[in-house]
């Protein structure tokens, strides 16, 4: 394999993980903002 070739399979994987990164990272924000809204919900009903 070529420098060239590898340098590509590299980046390819690297566009790779950062779409996986931002995936998950897009689960972990709405996951945090529904236990946010549950958190407040309950702070805020009368006891």
């Amino acid at each position: 394999m070529s420098d060239k070739e590898q340098l590509h399979k590299l980046v390819k994987s690297y566009v790779n993980a950062k779409k996986e990164v931002a995936k998950i990272t897009e689960q972990v924000v709405e996951q945090y903002a529904k236990i946010r809204k549950e958190t407040e919900e309950k702070l805020n009903r009368p006891h």
